[in-house]
């Protein structure tokens, strides 16, 4: 019985056409970052499990892939734990690693490990997949590639504005335009927090604000009502929610509110300043926009957070890009006053933003420039002496690799988008000649043996 071919939910398989695209974006980001300073680093795809657990907040933690034990290790799995019905414990034992869930942990982890190996501050960047146990829908994939830059090992706001520059920059050049870059503070939250009377609960606050653009604001009321958060503390947030107008007027209705509040204050400070930096320079493709609803729901942020979306809500899914500050995350790993501020962009989301807009280069495959017609295998030996010849200048070209009906392997020259033939037919190897034909408009030319190379390379 054969087997259907098939591929788990929430991952993709990409054809050639499709890595062409990726492989542009690719070199976009990474020129990108290399421009902006930043140098590459590479992590396992799996971290020891306490690596990873209780720096992401309940909901992160539950979606974490999970590496189960195998062998011996497997054996001493918490049986008692199973039958007390303790599910997270005994799930625990039966695993002692997990595929990373982001990139910005495990560089914690990195930074903490190599600390005297490495200059600070530390200006990184990190192309690879992670994997989330997430319901798989458009955009939202269980394996998927993150690129990340960050810095670590300085307060300063600089890098906040320098990452906003880069955004931009970035934008720019895939000619992506009205790109909104929302940033706020998670002080400021913390302030709100405080003054509805849920210190206590802001994890849970931050984790159900980030839900506002899927489930909106009674979505947003209901999930507060299940976590627990009394009439009066809903109703003292609601005027948050319902926040409008331009960065002053908001900045001007939370200082009014949340003057008492220290913590809020500070928070209002430094964004503030960061937006005012910001806006003095000259930005085409993105738009700064303060939104008090943003909450980036990872426990690991304590200042500036940001999200980038597109001009319109016409792709299905939200971000495209999402960062903030996290001062304590290198803590875990026994480094203290290490700072450090970062940005994920979404490559596989971008990659459905420029698909939909038509923004991708065409070309972008690369595919072989030449292909010899195989005649004989007499022929195709001599052929593949001149082919050696042309790669070592640079061309990319190939072989038919069996002698079959000239019409079947001009077919595959055209499926492959090959623009031109070399035939070396038995009476042109006996005149000590070859045929160019060009692909596209049919025409074909007939040279001397000798001549051959040059002849080629004019044409590439």
């Amino acid at each position: 019985m054969s087997l259907k071919p098939s591929i788990s939910k929430g991952t993709k398989d990409y054809l050639p056409n499709d890595l062409g695209k990726r492989n542009y974006l690719k070199k976009i980001l990474r020129e990108t970052f290399e421009t902006f300073g930043f140098v590459p680093i590479e992590t396992p795809s799996f971290e020891r499990i306490e690596t990873l657990t209780g720096k992401y907040g309940e909901n992160g933690d539950r979606l974490i892939f999970k590496i189960l034990n195998s062998g011996d290790k497997l054996k001493k799995a918490d049986i008692k734990s199973f039958v007390d019905k303790d599910l997270g414990k005994f799930s625990n034992s039966l695993s002692e690693k997990a595929l990373r869930y982001d990139l910005t942990v495990p560089l914690a982890r990195f930074v903490s490990q190599h600390r005297n190996e490495i200059n600070f501050p530390f200006r990184r960047y990190q192309m690879q997949n992670v994997w989330r146990a997430d319901r798989p829908q458009r955009g939202r994939f269980q394996e998927f590639l993150q690129c990340d830059v960050d810095i670590l090992g300085n307060r300063s706001i600089l890098q906040e504005v320098e990452i906003i520059l880069m955004c931009e920059y970035i934008f720019s050049k895939l000619n992506l335009k009205n790109i909104s870059v929302n940033i706020n503070h998670r002080k400021i939250l913390e302030g709100i927090a405080i003054l509805i009377g849920a210190k206590d609960k802001f994890s849970l606050l931050t984790s159900s604000l980030d839900k506002l653009e899927k489930i909106g604001k009674n979505g947003v009321i209901k999930d507060l009502k299940t976590h627990g958060f009394i009439k009066k503390s809903i109703d003292s947030l609601i005027p948050f929610l319902e926040i409008k107008g331009d960065f002053k007027s908001k900045i001007d209705f939370l200082s009014t509110k949340l003057k008492e509040i220290e913590v809020a204050n500070q928070g209002l400070i430094e964004l503030s300043s960061i937006h005012d930096k910001i806006t003095k320079h000259k930005l085409s493709s993105v738009e700064v926009n303060f939104d008090i609803t943003l909450a980036r729901g990872l426990d690991y942020y304590t200042g500036l957070i940001l999200e980038v979306l597109p001009a319109e809500d016409e792709f299905g899914f939200g971000s495209i890009a999402g960062g903030g500050r996290y001062d304590n995350l290198t803590d875990f790993f026994g480094l203290k006053e290490t700072s450090g501020f970062g940005i994920s962009f979404g490559f596989d989301r971008i990659c459905l933003v420029l698909e939909q807009l038509k923004l991708f280069p065409k070309d972008l495959l690369k595919s072989s420039k030449v292909m010899f017609v195989n005649f004989d295998d007499h022929i195709a030996q001599d052929c593949l002496q001149i082919i050696i010849s042309l790669r070592k200048k640079g061309v990319s070209c190939e072989i038919y690799p069996t002698k079959s009906k000239l019409k079947k392997q001009l077919d595959y020259a055209n499926q492959r988008e090959i623009p031109f033939v070399v035939m070396i037919g038995p009476d042109e190897y006996l005149k000590k000649e070859f045929i160019i034909k060009n692909m596209k408009t049919g025409s074909q030319s007939v040279f001397k043996t000798k001549n051959l190379i040059d002849e080629v390379m004019k044409l590439i």
